[in-house]
């Protein structure tokens, strides 16, 4: 008996070496539970029942390892066809091959409900994917080619549901806010105009009509302000008027401040800015005019001219240039008004520009006759002569920027380009006789023209105009 056991032992040995390398985790329960049964039997030989029992054991333990060992040798040739390996595979052999050489040379089932678990989803499975040793363990779908684990698919799936969820959420909110846009308001507290779509662009007049005053805001307006300044006037208390000099940038409020230095370099909130706001000359008086009138604002050079920028007055000097726009407009909060281009001349801005005189172009009042000189002064400085007549009665608008003219080696000199027009009187027409008007050569300059280009001043003894009540 013994003989015959060592013998089956030995076939059993010898079938199951090679492929065991590569069974599963279960081979050490087997294992031992196969040394149990060969230790009682060997002790036991002399029980013919047992000894059958063992034999039968061993026999279907046989069948079993030889069947596994094929298909994990079926397994290593499509591994091996693919060249592919995962790393729990990978672990796996190296605990198998961590074993004694005795414990994998034989893998026995637990139990013959265990083989016949196994025999029954191998036949389930056949031509099927290798099983999952655990959830990393990778199968194909065909030979030679790696799906996925199933954390992976988890993982993709929780994306891919993710993506359809956020955008079945973006629909939604599309259509609710196309059908809410259906209305006049869009659902942003801004009112449309209906027919706006259709114009493509809002107009600058539609847009401003919409605009009203705070009237959360107490403002007191003066009386007899025109309806169209009062929002401007609301923003803005300084506000007095709208000048605007056709062949130019200029078309821009006018404000007035208590002094002539406040909008020289600030803007309207008050901070600093070197483009500072057009003002009225702070001696003014818009609810009756002054006999001289006196805007001024700054000229910027060429790339940063707009309508805060009196440059394009200059031009004035050229009488063409005044044939073409000889009347202006510079309307206050409480009436509109014309202006007829009369002179346009250079003037210095400091006594030292002209042998300690400056001339006060910029006096608001002075009578009758004082008047008189003072046009007869500024028809010897200007470049254009005009057919518009002056009389004692008239009022005149002075508009005055810094000019660049005398300028030479990089020297800023304190110089002035004067524009004087005269107010259309009533039941004057506004249209101008430009056909006589003529270009100036014999033009009176302050000192600092010869001092810069040299020559002899004719006028430098010439008498000296100051204005007075007379």
């Amino acid at each position: 008996m013994e003989d015959k056991n060592k013998k089956a032992y030995d076939g059993i040995e010898g079938s199951n070496s090679g492929p065991s390398k590569q069974l599963d985790s279960n081979v050490d329960a087997d294992f031992d539970e196969a040394l149990r049964l060969l230790s009682f039997e060997v002790a036991s030989s002399s029980d013919d029942e047992k000894s059958d029992d063992f034999d039968d054991f061993l026999q279907n333990a046989k069948s079993e390892i030889g069947r596994t060992a094929q298909n994990i040798q079926s397994e290593e040739q499509a591994d091996s066809k693919n060249n592919q390996s995962d790393d729990e595979t990978d672990e796996f052999s190296e605990i198998l091959n961590s074993l004694p050489e005795s414990k994998r040379s034989l893998d026995i089932p637990a139990a013959e409900e265990s083989a016949s678990d196994e025999e029954a989803e191998t036949t389930e499975n056949a031509g099927a994917p290798a099983k999952y040793l655990d959830e990393l363990t990778p199968i194909t779908d065909a030979p030679g080619v790696i799906v996925k684990d199933n954390r992976t698919i988890r993982k993709e799936r929780t994306i891919f549901f993710t993506f359809v969820i956020l955008t079945i959420l973006m629909l939604a909110f599309l259509v609710v806010y196309t059908v809410l846009g259906q209305g006049d308001s869009y659902g942003i507290g801004i009112d449309v105009d209906p027919n706006a779509a259709s114009k493509q662009v809002f107009e600058a007049p539609m847009v401003f009509a919409s605009l009203k005053p705070n009237k959360k805001e107490s403002v007191t307006f003066p009386e007899g302000i025109q309806e169209k300044y009062k929002q401007l006037y609301a923003a803005n208390q300084h506000f007095v008027g709208w000048l605007k000099i056709p062949g130019t940038p200029v078309d821009t409020a006018i404000y007035q401040a208590h002094n002539n230095s406040y909008y020289l370099k600030r803007d309207l909130a008050g901070n600093y800015s070197k483009y500072g706001i057009p003002f009225l000359d702070y001696t003014n008086s818009v609810d009756k005019l002054s006999r001289n009138t006196v805007i001024y604002g700054h000229n910027f050079e060429v790339q940063y001219q707009n309508d805060l920028s009196f440059g394009g007055i200059e031009q004035y000097k050229n009488v063409e240039f005044y044939k073409k726009n000889p009347v202006i407009e510079f309307n206050t909060l409480y009436k509109d008004y014309k202006w007829k281009v009369f002179a346009c001349f250079l003037s210095n801005g400091d006594p030292s520009g002209d042998n300690g005189y400056l001339f006060n172009y910029i006096a608001t009042s002075m009578g009758n006759n004082s008047f008189l000189e003072f046009i007869g002064e500024v028809m010897q400085r200007s470049f254009i002569q005009t057919s518009v007549d002056i009389v004692e009665t008239d009022k005149i608008l002075t508009i005055s920027t810094c000019s660049y003219e005398f300028d030479k080696g990089g020297r800023l000199e304190d110089l002035r380009c004067v524009v004087m027009a005269r107010l259309v009187r009533e039941g004057e027409s506004e249209q101008v006789d430009t056909s006589t008007a003529t270009q100036r050569t014999n033009v009176r300059y302050p000192q600092l023209y010869y001092n810069v280009f040299g020559g002899n001043n004719p006028y430098k003894n010439a008498s000296r105009w100051y204005p007075s009540n007379d």
